[in-house]
């Protein structure tokens, strides 16, 4: 079974205090970035709770030590479940360290981004930055997830305003996913087929909720994603040189923030756990927030509105492509 040591034990109690800043042990977990195995899939991750002891914290995330009748103490090492992979943790990367959603192999360039403004490919359309071939990256890992989650929301839903906040993501998030598409090829990044391990870990916990926890996860999951990348929207569309990304910078910048006015009509958003969240990220594995290299040869997954589905109302942005930049590009 694997285990944390106690270095990492001890880095991870400087970290998370005596988790009192923590309302359930679930919030804890998610700030430490594990996916907590805590045999109880009733648990809201925005559910009212007292705060619990940091020793009881760690045994409902999953952590236990060598001692089980004496579960704070904390010497020699903690075994974990093999199923904590660090799924939660809902702010982390979407502050947006940009650099740790990078393709090294299929793109050909170094492992470690330490530049995001440095110019990897010079286009018709303008220069090309790490940051924003990072940026498509994202937009098409996000919709990845929060597209099947729109429609998780349209089957689940208990009120017909998280209902219609799904509508908003899957119609919003097949527009952007298009636009993803369309431009890739022509600035040849390679886009993911599959959302990251946190990703994934946000869908997973949509899926096995139901009720109203449902729709309480749902708004408060998706208002702090979306809030967490509307600053990087804003970012890369004022520094990008890149009409084609520039495009898709302003058509995210209207489909986020109508995602956000959505979640925030539902009435369900706890606003200060989300800003907590948004303010305090915790520091993540690059693999937890890189989304997988698809295989060689894999079609391209393609988002798409359901056949009667409307769109009225939605906004999806602008739908046409910019022409060529008349711009110099750098040597």
């Amino acid at each position: 079974m694997p285990e944390v040591a106690v270095r990492t034990a001890a880095v991870l109690l400087v970290t998370v205090g005596d988790g009192t800043n923590s309302p359930t042990a679930v919030h804890l977990a998610s700030y430490a970035g594990l996916a907590p195995d805590t045999k109880s899939s009733g648990t809201s991750l925005f559910g009212i709770m007292q705060p619990l002891p940091l020793a009881k914290v760690l045994l409902h995330c999953g952590l236990r030590t060598q001692d089980d009748d004496h579960p704070s103490a904390l010497g020699g090492t903690m075994p974990v479940s093999r199923n904590a992979i660090g799924t939660a943790a809902i702010g982390g990367a979407l502050s947006l360290t940009l650099a740790a959603l990078i393709y090294p192999s299929m793109l050909g360039i170094q492992t470690t981004a330490s530049n995001p403004s440095r110019i990897i490919a010079n286009t018709q359309w303008g220069p090309l930055t790490e940051a924003d071939r990072n940026f498509v990256v994202f937009v098409r890992s996000a919709g990845l997830w929060e597209g099947p989650s729109g429609q998780l929301a349209m089957q689940k839903g208990t009120t017909a305003a998280v209902r219609e906040a799904g509508r908003h993501l899957v119609i919003g998030h097949a527009a952007l996913d298009a636009n993803c598409r369309r431009i890739a090829p022509e600035l040849n990044i390679t886009i993911p087929n599959q959302p990251t391990p946190q990703q994934q870990g946000f869908l997973a916990t949509f899926q096995s909720d139901r009720g109203k926890q449902f729709d309480t996860d749902f708004a408060n999951t998706l208002r702090m994603t979306h809030g967490s990348i509307f600053n990087t929207i804003a970012k890369i569309r004022s520094t990008t040189e890149n009409t084609l990304v520039r495009a898709l910078a302003d058509q995210a910048n209207d489909v986020v923030l109508d995602h956000i006015t959505q979640m925030e009509k539902t009435g369900l958003v706890n606003f200060d756990q989300v800003n907590f969240q948004e303010t305090t990220p915790p520091k993540l594995p690059a693999a937890q927030v890189t989304p997988p290299v698809p295989q060689p040869g894999a079609p391209v997954v393609a988002l798409t509105v359901p056949p009667g589905l409307s769109a009225e109302g939605v906004p999806t942005g602008p739908a046409t492509a910019p022409p060529p930049t008349a711009s110099p590009t750098a040597g």
